[in-house]
């Protein structure tokens, strides 16, 4: 799984490996990642969810990375106002078009690191209710309905870099 910071008007990207089984659930960090204290903090604070197994934890993970996403969509999207804000202006410079493509290539690693998302949490999911019996009812339910509004879907809508029109490799 990628995580992403913001660090100095780029993207820093990290991993997080995670390892779960019917009675656990490891994650690993390598590179940038922020701490994830919180997520342990908001699983103790929730014992009757945690209680059902690693579900909830895998859950808590995942949403701690996905919430990390958003400040940095957020951010590309003000970098975006201000180009267009430059590009109307009336004295046009040539760097507000490398600042342009600059955004584009952000965007498009952080769409590359976001986008296997949905698959990874699909297959995790289905094997902690399917083969360990990890989840019960409820768990199905709560995930089926949340994959729906997930932020990383739209996340994922939201930063096509084709938006900026041209070839979305350049």
């Amino acid at each position: 799984m990628h995580t992403a910071q913001a660090q100095d008007g780029a993207v820093s990207f990290g991993e997080t490996h995670i390892f779960v089984g019917p009675r656990y659930l490891v994650t690993v960090r390598h590179g940038t990642s922020l701490s994830y204290n919180t997520v342990r903090a908001r699983c103790e604070r929730e014992p009757e969810l945690l209680a059902l197994g690693p579900a909830y934890g895998l859950y808590a993970v995942l949403d701690f990375i996905v919430d990390n996403y958003l400040p940095i969509v957020d951010e590309f999207r003000e970098q975006l106002n201000e180009l267009e804000q430059d590009i109307f202006a009336e004295n046009f410079s040539r760097q507000t078009v490398r600042k342009l493509y600059e955004l584009k290539r952000e965007l498009t690693r952080l769409r590359l690191a976001v986008a296997p998302m949905q698959d990874i949490t699909d297959g995790a999911f289905w094997t902690l209710i399917h083969e360990y019996g990890g989840a019960d009812v409820y768990w199905t339910e709560y995930f089926r309905v949340r994959a729906d509004y997930t932020p990383e879907r739209r996340i994922v809508a939201d930063i096509r870099p084709d938006r900026f029109g041209g070839n979305p490799n350049a």
